[in-house]
């Protein structure tokens, strides 16, 4: 109320919690998408944190999506919109959850590449599963000064839901293949984009989306988040998929309709979770990573190392027989834009 109240010129208002890191571009990237808050009403607020944006599934920094899913941690939203909707009913704790609340019927844009994100700490860390501890940790942050997000009229209610069902060069929901899990568990995906459904009561509650969550790597504790209208787009390797929950109003929306799979088919080791152009490759006893990286004319992305550094994941790859304790002291991987031409 203080903050309204203060700055009665001001159109919006930023919100950051505490303990955050930030992208260099973050307050340029919500300059850029302002503007919307105040000509698309059923926008809530803008928000900089992708929850499923770990480091194999965030590639581009231009790309925003419309999502049922307030993600939090850094937000913008108009001051109209707070002083005369959401203050009147603000409640005394969990907060969080009146931005959740179905009866708001509103959406919220996140980035691909997150803006922000909660500096996790190694005492943090260690007291996480091991699956929630790299989810957190490998979230990259855009390294952009400057990124353009085009023309961001493309996100307003009835023109991203075009593109998100066709308009997207060849990215939309409606060219999608319908595949297996079987043809994901090998890692790549010749034909993109690809579609699953599966078997879901209720995104908010139901357990079943735990297997799925750790296939991919995401957090396994339901709801599901960052999803459009019960539609979680990813990135998977060189192709894009949707993953399509059962209870979703777009369940109805393709063509055949679709037979979803039993989440318990994803209860599977899954494939090592590599970036678009990312090879996991081995180099000789007592050689780092970055050396032998950059040997090659390649660079190691230090996210990227959280998901495929592991006995389970190179297990897999290189056919290893019995895993040994290393010495010496380890050279960190480099810490490099995402966008670099050199990133493979």
């Amino acid at each position: 109320n203080a903050v309204v109240e203060a700055f009665p010129r001001a159109r919006s208002l930023l919100v950051l919690e505490e303990g955050l890191r930030f992208a260099p571009d973050l307050l340029w990237y919500f300059a850029q998408l302002e503007p919307l808050l105040h000509l698309d009403p059923s926008l809530l607020s803008i928000t900089g944190l992708n929850d499923y944006g770990l480091a194999p599934y965030a590639a581009d920094a231009t790309v925003v999506m419309r999502s049922d899913w307030f993600g939090g941690v850094a937000w913008l939203v108009a001051r109209d919109t707070l002083r005369d909707e959401l203050l009147p009913q603000w409640p005394a704790s969990g907060w969080e959850q009146l931005f959740r609340s179905d009866h708001l019927r509103r959406q919220f844009l996140i980035p691909e590449l997150s803006r922000a994100k909660r500096a996790v700490s190694a005492a943090v860390a260690s007291r996480l599963p091991s699956v929630e501890s790299t989810a957190m940790q490998s979230i990259p942050l855009c390294s952009e000064r400057v990124v353009h997000l085009g023309n961001v009229s493309r996100l307003r209610s009835d023109e991203y839901h075009r593109l998100f069902l066709k308009d997207w060069p060849g990215e939309g929901l409606l060219n999608a293949v319908v595949t297996s899990v079987n043809k994901l568990k090998v890692g790549g995906h010749e034909e993109s984009p690809w579609l699953i459904a599966f078997q879901n009561e209720d995104p908010e509650t139901d357990q079943s989306w735990r297997p799925i969550g750790r296939f991919f790597g995401f957090t396994q504790e339901p709801p599901i988040r960052c999803t459009y209208f019960g539609v979680l787009r990813v990135r998977w390797r060189q192709s894009i998929g949707f993953l399509v929950s059962s209870a979703s109003p777009a369940f109805g929306w393709t063509s055949p309709l679709l037979d979803p799979v039993d989440p318990s088919s994803f209860i599977v080791d899954p494939p090592p979770h590599l970036p678009p152009n990312g090879k996991l490759l081995a180099s000789g006893v007592g050689v780092s990573c970055a050396t032998f990286c950059q040997k090659r004319g390649g660079l190691c992305v230090s996210e990227d190392l959280l998901f495929v550094n592991t006995c389970e994941a190179l297990a897999k790859k290189l056919e290893c027989t019995a895993c040994e304790s290393s010495e010496g002291a380890e050279i960190p991987a480099r810490v490099v834009a995402r966008q670099s031409p050199l990133f493979g």
